[in-house]
């Protein structure tokens, strides 16, 4: 990721579809607030390894984007995940 200086990065945080309960809640009330603390994670790591951050960006999209079917264990898993995507600049 270091040698990639013609693009901007975009982290992605995506949760499956079961809301975050016990001591867990208090710190992500919501999907939306763990996808993004996922995102901004990594966003912090990729930082940390030399990658310049104003080419860097997280977006959380919660559990509105699955990959799988939510219903079964196999799928919510695939679902808790982060993606990095490469984009133009501008």
């Amino acid at each position: 990721m270091k040698n990639v200086k013609d693009k901007n990065i975009r982290i992605e945080g995506h949760t499956d579809n079961i809301q975050i309960t016990s001591k867990l809640a208090k710190v992500y009330p919501t999907n939306w607030e763990l996808s993004a603390a996922r995102a901004i994670n990594i966003t912090k790591y990729l930082q940390q390894q030399g990658i310049e951050p104003q080419f860097l960006s997280a977006t959380a999209f919660g559990e509105f984007q699955p990959l799988a079917d939510n219903s079964t264990p196999e799928g919510r898993a695939k679902n808790r995940r982060i993606a990095i995507i490469l984009l133009p600049k501008d």
